[in-house]
């Protein structure tokens, strides 16, 4: 019974139900507590600051969390296409609800990172749908095309795009003119935006940019917000534990599945450095570095069958939830003030 207890609850609709309607009712609470924020850092070229946007807070927050959910599902759906996990499994929605809901900075406002992470998981789809094909140049385009919309919301998103050459390699689909079609994506985004720009008045915030670039700076520990570093501490160290713990049945899984664990490792690995250097905007990160995590988890946790991993499962929600519980007490206490 032991040996399949993570196995059977991984593929039980009713914990995902839970899972969502406590979800809900985190995020209820997270913007009971928490002010909602009227001015809000925002880097991009094509986008307003949010208090121009004309949505109220309700509408930003129903949206903020209408993608989330969306990604937890995109997630599964991930999962089962390309048969990243040998069995039917929830772990991939559940370990991403858990980690977003329980971060209140990333649920009770419209969060940059939760757009990026949305495109972020489309472009997996693309992605692990070149793998070994002939004529990889048409997924290598619309990788590129897809980072660069990103990069329009995100400046440091474009950053990424070496990320996807090393996985369009891994997925042995990289190629001279699949590098080309890369670099085609985006200057047809770049094409489009200016003639947006010329032909309908499209208007562009390059100030926004600027202010990204000469406000980076490395967070000095006297800077550091403590329950924040907490969440990037134990998200880093819960996924060196699922990346140690998943070499362990490397050579099990299929060829495929093996690339795609190694893309994820070098996607979890350089977001959690972009949100360890530039802190300040940490939250932006976080989504990506979320998902990352959650896949690597539900491989661990649905593959496992031994008593010291339910016991690591259990542990991991319970950190989280303590997490969430310590920010909503700290928030009440010097709203109280």
């Amino acid at each position: 019974m032991k040996e399949n207890y993570l196995k059977n609850l991984s593929d039980n609709t009713g914990l995902l139900t839970l899972c969502i309607v406590l979800f809900a009712a985190a995020v209820t609470a997270a913007c009971l507590v928490f002010p909602v924020e009227t001015q809000i850092t925002n880097f991009s070229l094509v986008m307003p600051e949010r208090n121009a946007w004309r949505l109220t807070p309700f509408a930003r927050v129903l949206i903020n969390n209408a993608i989330i959910f969306t990604c937890s599902l995109l997630m599964i759906r991930l999962c089962n296409k390309f048969s990243l996990i040998r069995n039917r499994t929830i772990f991939p929605a559940l370990f991403f609800l858990l980690f977003e809901g329980s971060n209140p900075g990333l649920t009770t406002e419209l969060n940059t990172g939760n757009l990026l992470v949305f495109i972020f998981i489309l472009s997996l789809f693309v992605l692990y749908s070149s793998y070994q094909y002939p004529e990889p140049q048409k997924f290598a385009f619309g990788i590129s095309l897809m980072t660069s919309v990103g990069a329009l919301l995100w400046p440091p998103y474009l950053f990424f795009l070496p990320v996807f050459w090393i996985g369009t390699f891994l997925m042995r689909a990289f190629t001279f003119k699949s590098f080309l079609a890369s670099l085609m994506g985006i200057v047809t985004t770049i094409w489009v935006i200016f003639c947006l720009h010329w032909i309908t008045e499209l208007k562009l915030y390059p100030q926004n940019v600027w202010d990204m670039i000469s406000g980076i700076d490395i967070v000095k520990p006297d800077r550091l917000d403590i329950i924040q570093t907490l969440w990037l501490v134990f998200t880093a160290l819960i996924g060196i534990l699922t990346i140690i713990g998943n070499l362990y049945r490397h050579y099990n899984d299929k060829t495929r599945v093996r690339a795609s664990n190694g893309f994820i490792n070098v996607v979890l690995i350089c977001s959690l450095a972009a949100a360890a250097l530039h802190f300040s905007e940490a939250d932006t990160y976080m989504p990506i570095l979320n998902a990352c995590i959650a896949l690597q988890c539900a491989h661990y946790f649905t593959h496992s069958k031994t008593r010291i991993s339910i016991i690591l499962f259990y542990i991991v929600i319970f950190l989280y939830l303590i997490l969430f519980i310590w920010s909503l007490f700290q928030h009440s206490a010097s709203g109280a003030i």
